[in-house]
């Protein structure tokens, strides 16, 4: 009897042991799945790329990482990739363009922004080719007047993208953060680049 009763309190010391490490894996995928959250919620967000217009600086089936505190700590600049909401609600990632104040006029096949000519050299050489789809950039569009608070946005793909030039300048507001980093595939791993900026610094 002594022996069976010995047995049996191992047997509870065992269970016991099992329960609490079943416990603490518990708290510790909770805690993970808290500090994701924060994370994605206010600080970063994977996001994957669908549609043809922002070609080729990035292709559909890209998944990227959206900064979403960058622009808490600072306004935008010209030239940054972001992720927004549209009015309609859906999700674009476009090209800032103009800022709260600048004068934006399209004409043959360039975009000028305060009268000067804006470099672009992201761009891909068939953005003046013809196309059956899209909006094409050949097309001229009068002087615009970006309102305060808002951004002219545009893709890089000119002949296929829905931007500013039919949506309108996108609030501030709107803007879900920065794309930083491209996550997928695995062998196209890169920091997206924002060299633009300081040739499109007016």
């Amino acid at each position: 009897m002594d022996t069976i009763v010995r047995e049996t309190e191992q047997e509870i010391l065992n269970s016991s042991g099992k329960k609490n490490e079943a416990k603490e894996w518990i708290k510790a995928l909770l805690t993970a799945a808290i500090v994701l959250f924060l994370i994605q919620k206010f600080l970063f967000m994977p996001y994957a790329i669908e549609g043809p217009s922002m070609f080729p600086t990035f292709k559909t089936g890209e998944r990227i990482v959206v900064n979403k505190l960058i622009f808490d700590l600072r306004s935008p600049k010209r030239g940054e990739i972001v992720v927004l909401r549209s009015p309609e609600g859906r999700t674009l990632i476009k090209r800032i363009i103009g800022l709260p104040g600048d004068r934006i006029q399209l004409k043959n096949n360039l975009v000028y922004i305060n009268g000067e000519v804006l470099v672009e050299p992201y761009l891909q050489s068939s953005l003046y080719d013809k196309a059956e789809n899209g909006i094409k950039m050949n097309r001229d569009y009068s002087q615009y007047l970006v309102p305060d608070n808002k951004l002219f946005v545009l893709g890089d793909n000119r002949l296929h993208s829905q931007d500013s030039r039919a949506l309108g300048a996108i609030s501030l507001n709107e803007v879900i953060g920065r794309a930083d980093l491209v996550i997928w595939p695995i062998n196209q791993v890169r920091f997206v680049q924002h060299n633009s900026i300081r040739e499109l610094e007016l």
